[in-house]
């Protein structure tokens, strides 16, 4: 009898030895990730830093990437704790944004070259966009018509452009067209996948072949529109990489911890004033020139 209490009791023991050494490890752990995520945010503030800097110099988009892949880690009281750059990640080019807008909010999209506004055509002639809003109920709660039916129909956007050739030729008017969910179609590039559908949109942007560059701003009208991925296309309906926005990764470590943190921004500052007002003027305006 006592050795089967003194079994009991070491094994109770040890049960509860085994909990707390794991909770202290738990513990510990999180301790960890929390110096590991400060250490990334460190390194991807030291980062933004430098991308802004590096507008205001005048600096090029490929030198900026040049400058966040030498980043080398920030000097921590904490011993052992670590920040590096994910050298793989940081690039310029995207093939799509994704993003969700509320009601009235808007987004711009750069289809060119920031540092080359005029350089080698880039062969985008069309715009693809899809978004995800509040597919209908099929038949009974909780079951979803992915099939037949795509929002409820007050989701709408406005999708406005401008575009210019090489020369720095641009069209005298913006372009600009409007789309509810209804609007949004299979297309041989919007493939049905399992019991979703993903369904899209194709317009041209380019009336004019010899246009090759654009400024594209997506606005939500009457209600929010979530999950709004835009791309750019050719021709030939084939995707084309987007370069015009920075992707900065970092990774703080802290023992056996690592942490990563990401951020993606366009490299111009957009003109969010674009295509909101206009001026009216029953006289030339023009434009004086800076001082030298």
């Amino acid at each position: 009898m006592a050795l089967l209490i003194l079994a009991a009791v070491s094994a109770t023991a040890i049960g509860f030895a085994i909990l707390i050494l794991n909770l202290i490890k738990g513990a510990e752990n999180l301790d960890n990730s929390i110096s590991a995520f400060y250490a990334a945010q460190s390194g991807l503030e030291k980062s933004l830093y430098k991308v802004k800097t590096n507008r205001q110099t005048g600096v090029g988009l490929d030198a900026t990437l040049d400058d966040l892949k030498g980043i080398t880690k920030t000097n921590f009281t904490k011993e052992n704790l670590e920040m590096e750059m994910d050298v793989d990640a940081i690039d310029k080019v995207e093939e799509s944004r994704t993003f969700s807008l509320a009601k009235d909010e808007s987004e711009q999209v750069d289809f060119y070259d920031p540092d080359d506004p005029f350089g080698g055509p880039s062969d985008i002639t069309k715009i693809w966009i899809s978004w995800d809003n509040n597919p209908c109920a099929f038949g009974q709660v909780g079951v979803i018509d992915y099939i037949n039916c795509y929002g409820d129909g007050s989701e709408w956007v406005e999708i406005s452009w401008v575009g210019w050739n090489q020369d720095g030729d641009s069209f005298e008017n913006v372009e600009k067209i409007l789309l509810d969910s209804n609007a949004l179609t299979y297309y041989d590039s919007c493939p049905e996948e399992s019991y979703l559908s993903i369904r899209c949109k194709i317009e041209d942007l380019d009336p004019n072949p010899n246009m090759v560059f654009y400024r594209v701003r997506i606005k939500a009208l009457y209600d929010k529109v979530e999950d709004i991925e835009v791309k750019a296309m050719n021709d030939a309906y084939e995707f084309i990489d987007i370069p015009a926005r920075v992707h900065i990764k970092t990774i703080g470590k802290f023992g056996r911890t690592h942490q990563a943190l990401s951020a993606s921004m366009p490299w111009r500052i957009p003109v969010s004033g674009l295509f909101d007002y206009v001026i009216f003027s029953e006289k030339e305006l023009r434009k004086p020139p800076a001082p030298y």
